[in-house]
This record gives structure tokens, C-alpha cells and sequence, in this order.
């Protein structure tokens, strides 16, 4: 499961320097398994990502644990 993120652009450093990672393709920051969770600031969580799939239809993406 992919433990999405969203990360404000004054913050990716500090994202960066976490570990977390960008995912160009969704345009989202997410938390590798590696980095414990506590150290990832609670207003960059993200409980669901909706995404637009190849025929533009909105889908849910990788939930993250609450």
C-alpha cells in the first residue's frame, strides 16, 4: 500500500530530507515502508487519492492507514 502524501512546495526539502519520495507520475509525495511514520508531519497525510484513470474516469488510489 502506498502511503500517500501531500507535501506543500515551502516543505519539499524537508520532505526530501525525511526520505519521502516523488512520484512523477501521480504528481504526489509518498512514505517509503522504511521511514517510521511518527516523523511525518500529520497535516501532509492523506486518508485516499483520487486519481483520473486513462479514460478520465475518477478512481480511489492507495489508502492510507488511519
Amino acid at each position: 500500500m502506498t502511503f500517500w502524501l501531500r507535501v506543500p512546495y515551502a516543505e519539499k526539502d524537508l520532505a526530501k530530507e525525511l526520505g519521502c519520495r516523488w512520484d512523477q507520475d501521480y504528481k504526489k509525495w509518498w512514505k517509503p515502508q522504511s521511514i517510521d511514520e511518527s516523523v511525518i508531519p500529520k497535516h501532509w497525510i492523506i486518508q485516499h487519492l483520487l486519481i483520473k484513470d486513462k479514460d478520465g474516469k475518477t478512481k480511489q488510489k492507495g489508502f492510507n492507514r488511519s
